[in-house]
């Protein structure tokens, strides 16, 4: 977060305009524009194969809590952010409604919002990763690829490569941390609002 965003702000409104930045960021990075020189992002997304998490701990061979993470790099500023994929896809129909549903605010996710996000089961798949939505009705799926686009969308019964769109994929349990873990800690535009 630029050191403006701090002025004239209560730490709750630090914390919100840190967070609606932050998804701005992604949403651009998302798009292939680079949110500091608009120059073209390579994006990709990062299975560890070798994951491993103990408890309270991150990963040892790849430094972060969850198995599946996206990158981003500048092809001409170098801008280089990492992040939890299914921050991709905040504003998708069906990530929009299920945090709707759930009493958050889909339109500028916060904090609150991304934790939830985190929480979602992940399971990596050859086209990316897909994230089990939770719904009152029934369980939804989304897929964000290689490139960070939201792919696929299923409802429960459909199926999705492999398997019924309503069982629980496996996945890590995500804390709040794991939105710091999923940042270098070294980046201070977010540690504003993860430590």
């Amino acid at each position: 977060m630029p050191p403006a965003g701090i002025a004239d702000r209560s730490l709750s409104g630090v914390v919100r305009a840190a967070c609606v930045n932050y998804v701005a960021e992604i949403d651009l990075l998302c798009a292939g524009v680079c949110p500091v020189c608009a120059g073209r992002v390579d994006p990709e997304l990062r299975v560890c194969a070798e994951h491993s998490v103990p408890d309270g701990g991150l990963c040892s061979s790849c430094g972060t809590e969850p198995r599946v993470s996206a990158a981003a790099t500048c092809r001409n500023c170098r801008f280089h952010r990492v992040f939890v994929p299914v921050f991709a896809a905040h504003d998708h129909p069906v990530v929009a409604g299920a945090l709707t549903d759930r009493g958050y605010d889909a339109a500028a996710p916060g904090f609150r919002e991304l934790c939830e996000l985190l929480g979602w089961p992940a399971e990596p798949t050859a086209e990316g990763v897909v994230y089990a939505v939770p719904s009152p009705d029934d369980d939804r799926a989304v897929r964000v690829d290689a490139t960070l686009s939201v792919s696929e969308a299923a409802r429960t019964g459909e199926r999705v490569k492999g398997r019924t769109a309503g069982a629980s994929p496996p996945g890590t349990a995500m804390g709040r941390r794991a939105l710091a873990a999923s940042v270098p800690s070294s980046d201070p535009n977010i540690s504003v609002f993860c430590n």
